[in-house]
């Protein structure tokens, strides 16, 4: 089914209320005022744990870093031992 622009409500009732609000303000009237339902707020830790739990998988665990640590800055330098020159093969 399709519907075209012209078929589609768009009058804008909210700023017709409006100025019914204000004109019965100025009259002196009493106006009705709704009360915001607060609703309920969602801990999203709390959900996240439960969903979990419930899954029955395991939490994930920091994994260890593979790189060595590095050493601490040393003022002097230790002396490079000498490097042994490689041996080629005979061809």
């Amino acid at each position: 089914m399709t519907t075209t622009l012209s078929e589609i409500d768009t009058t804008d009732n909210y700023h017709e209320a409006l100025k019914r609000v204000i004109e019965a303000k100025i009259k002196g009237k009493m106006t009705v005022e709704f009360e915001v339902e607060e609703l309920p707020r969602l801990d999203i830790m709390s959900a996240l744990k439960k969903s979990l739990q419930q899954s029955g998988r395991k939490p994930m665990v920091k994994a260890e870093s593979t790189e060595k640590k590095k050493p601490q800055i040393t003022l002097v330098k230790p002396m490079a031992k000498p490097k042994a020159a490689k041996k080629r093969k005979a061809s």
